[in-house]
């Protein structure tokens, strides 16, 4: 799923914990940030320690909707408990994950 020809990586580096109480604002944090046609969404999850059902569904529609502006979207820097939620779902394996912002930039830029 690596992308091709990136123009202007953009960076979202989302805080605390990502649930039902603020994941409608995340998926449209994300909505907005997809209206500037980036070819590269960078979620850089190095301050996001908790993500419930309710956040997976908007990282997953985010996902979703970069997929169909054909932006390509990256996670990184993902704190432990947050990894093991992605790989549980199985979500690893539907999004590019990295160790670092400095990775991606440099495997996708």
């Amino acid at each position: 799923m690596l992308c091709k020809q990136v123009i202007q990586p953009i960076v979202i580096q989302p805080q605390g914990s990502l649930d039902r109480k603020n994941a409608a604002a995340f998926q449209q944090w994300i909505a907005n940030i997809l209206l500037s046609s980036p070819t590269l969404c960078v979620l850089d999850m190095s301050h996001l320690d908790f993500i419930d059902c309710s956040g997976l569904f908007s990282l997953m529609t985010g996902l979703t909707a970069a997929r169909q502006q054909q932006c390509c979207l990256a996670i990184c820097n993902l704190q432990p408990p947050v990894r093991m939620t992605l790989e549980i779902i199985q979500l690893d394996r539907e999004i590019d994950i990295f160790e670092s912002l400095e990775a991606v930039l440099t495997t996708l830029n």
